[in-house]
C-alpha cells in the first residue's frame, strides 16, 4: 500500500515541478514592487531633508528655521510610505494573478 501511495507522491511532485517551470517571473508585478521601495526611500530622505534644512525666507544674510518644518517633512514621509505601500501592494496582486493563471500554489 505504501508503494502506490509513494508512486502517487511522485507524480504529485513532477507534475507541480513542470507547471512551475512553464511560469514565467511576472516583471511588471516584480517591478511595481522595486518602485515602491524607491517611492518609501525617497520619501524618507527627503521629509528628513526638509525636515531639517527649511528655513523662512529673510532679506539678511542669517535665515530663521521655520516652525512647520518638522510637520512638513512628517507629511512627506507619510505620504510617500503610503503610495509606496500602494505600490507594493498591487504588485503583489499581479504576481497572485499570474500564479492562479498557471494554476499553482502560492509560495
Amino acid at each position: 500500500m505504501s508503494n502506490i501511495n509513494e508512486i502517487l507522491e511522485i507524480k504529485k511532485q513532477t507534475v507541480h515541478k513542470a507547471t512551475e517551470a512553464n511560469v514565467k517571473k511576472n516583471q511588471i508585478g516584480t517591478t511595481l514592487k522595486v518602485v515602491g521601495w524607491i517611492i518609501i526611500g525617497i520619501g524618507i530622505v527627503g521629509g528628513l531633508t526638509i525636515g531639517s534644512l527649511l528655513t523662512v525666507p529673510t532679506s539678511s544674510v542669517l535665515s530663521n528655521p521655520n516652525p512647520l518644518r518638522w510637520i512638513y517633512g512628517i507629511v512627506i514621509i507619510v505620504s510617500s510610505f503610503l503610495s509606496g505601500i500602494l505600490f507594493m501592494g498591487f504588485g503583489e496582486v499581479i504576481i497572485l494573478l499570474n500564479n492562479i493563471k498557471y494554476n499553482i500554489n502560492p509560495k
